[in-house]
């Protein structure tokens, strides 16, 4: 389980590009990941500075949503590109 003051960065060997209007992401530019705009999004947030908990303020207030209805499904999708290895805590 991810604390709320945990705080994720982009792994180092990451790289997305954009290609006909959709993002791909690899780590060794042989294993590629198709990504949705949003998720990009999220991860230009993850810098290693906001923790699990900024990062659901700033999203809530975009979506219009409760904090609290929105923490457990941004540490499923936290949870998810940590173990692909696109992001790490610190």
């Amino acid at each position: 389980m991810i604390a709320d003051n945990a705080r994720p960065v982009k792994n180092k060997k990451l790289l997305i590009i954009a290609h006909l209007d959709t993002y791909y992401a690899t780590l060794d530019r042989e294993k590629w990941w198709e990504m949705e705009d949003w998720i990009v999004k999220l991860l230009k947030l993850c810098d290693g500075k906001k923790t699990v908990n900024d990062l659901a303020e700033i999203l809530s207030k975009i979506a219009e949503v409760k904090k609290e209805d929105l923490m457990p499904t941004l540490k499923e999708i936290l949870e998810d590109l940590a173990e692909k290895g696109i992001i790490v805590f610190i």
